[in-house]
């Protein structure tokens, strides 16, 4: 019965897969909606936390992003000398 499971499980997952991957008539995928879909929801919830921050009297994320960088830069040594991040090496 192990074994059956797994292969229902495996058969369930490729029928998903397809379902999503699979192009309709106008040439879309099902899996393109769901995405813009959680995109959209996720932008709602952030607009919603920065009003609610906002509400509050909090600083909103632009302003705290403008007053800390979010990364510094490396104030030690580097093995390679002068090299940057980034440099093409020849």
């Amino acid at each position: 019965m192990k074994t059956f499971g797994k292969i229902t499980l495996l058969a369930g997952l490729a029928t998903a897969l397809i379902v999503l991957l699979r192009k309709r008539k106008d040439g879309t995928r099902l899996l393109d909606d769901l995405t813009h879909q959680v995109s959209t929801w996720a932008k709602r919830l952030m607009k919603a936390k920065e009003n609610f921050r906002m509400a509050n009297g909090q600083a909103t994320s632009s302003t705290m992003s403008k007053s800390m960088p979010r990364t510094a830069f490396k104030t030690t040594a580097s093995v390679h000398g002068s090299r940057q991040p980034g440099d093409i090496q020849e």
